[in-house]
């Protein structure tokens, strides 16, 4: 009896053990899949006008620090932007494959526990339009050692063609302004020892952010992911670059810049506040007015009257005039 307990406790922490070093032994690039559903647009050319309920399945994972969408690569981006998605029918219970593009917006963050990642991903037909009816916004969070994971994904409504880009174009553009305003200041104030060395040559490049690791070989989809993110970051970088490499007059570009900024808005305020004045004589104008002409005709009705008393009077009054009249006679 004493045996069969001491072979059972041993059987158990045997098995415990085994599961720890398991667990500590399986790769960082752990694949954690995350399904979720897209409603096609009604409007879309992959709709074709045939079911309402019809969707497209992607299914998202982070692989080696590679984000990946239905087995393609995603961020770091790659050369050409294309998945393919599943798409499923209620009306006939079929369904099939779709190929589409996708647009990424990125924003990097800094927080306590690393870098964080907010990406906005639009699918879009091979059109160039929007083919589902949501944006999928997910947070990718990089830890110290440069792993990429998921934190969250959330649905944002996608906008259709009603015109509401030119809201998001001007946004863009004052958006634009400010950072320019901010950049020219900072620089203005810099000392010359501070600024940074201008060059002539854009051969050097500096590390981003998302580029500390590198997806293993033993990854299809490796070289495209290279490839997409040595693509991806040159434009970053060559920003970067030419935003110091301003010559003999980039002070002066710059003070002109800043100048530019300041004086816009304060001739836009003046000129709202000359057309605030000019409506507001206008509609008082226009008040005193209407008050005036009511006014006179109150006063003329009420003349109106009095002369009519006076020419015809009252009745017991004419009867008093015959009486003596007559009594006169």
């Amino acid at each position: 009896m004493l045996l069969r307990f001491v072979f059972t406790t041993a059987l158990f922490f045997g098995g415990c053990a085994a599961n720890v070093l398991a667990v500590e032994s399986s790769p960082s690039s752990a694949i954690e899949n995350h399904e979720i559903h897209l409603p096609c647009l009604h409007s879309g050319s992959i709709h074709q006008n045939t079911d309402q309920s019809a969707f497209l399945t992607v299914n998202f994972a982070v692989t080696n620090n590679t984000l990946f969408a239905n087995n393609n690569p995603i961020f770091p981006p790659s050369i050409p932007m294309r998945l393919n998605a599943r798409r499923y029918r209620e009306l006939d219970k079929s369904d099939a494959d779709i190929p589409l593009t996708f647009s990424l917006d990125v924003k990097p963050f800094l927080s306590h526990s690393g870098n964080t990642f907010l990406l906005k991903i639009t699918l879009l037909d091979l059109l160039g339009e929007p083919a589902v009816t949501d944006t999928v916004a997910i947070d990718l969070l990089q830890d110290s050692n440069g792993t990429l994971d998921i934190s969250r994904i959330r649905l944002d409504p996608t906008h259709g063609s009603n015109r509401s880009w030119q809201l998001k174009y001007w946004r863009t553009r004052v958006n634009e302004c400010l950072i320019a305003m901010k950049n020219s200041a900072m620089s203005s104030f810099t000392r010359p020892s501070e600024r940074p060395p201008c060059s002539h040559h854009h051969h050097h490049t500096h590390p981003s952010p998302y580029m500390t690791t590198e997806p293993a070989n033993n990854n299809p989809s490796t070289s495209n992911s290279k490839s997409g993110t040595s693509a991806f970051s040159s434009v970053s970088i060559y920003k970067s670059h030419h935003r110091f490499h301003h010559g003999p007059h980039g002070h002066h570009r710059a003070y002109y810049r800043y100048l530019r900024q300041a004086i816009l808005p304060g001739v836009l305020g003046m000129t709202a506040a000359l057309i605030a004045c000019g409506v507001g004589f206008v509609v008082g104008k226009v008040s005193i007015s209407l008050y005036l002409h009511f006014k006179d005709n109150k006063e003329r009705a009420k003349k109106r009257v009095k002369r009519r008393d006076v020419e015809y009077g009252d009745a017991d009054e004419k009867q008093r005039l015959l009486i003596v009249s007559r009594g006169t006679m």
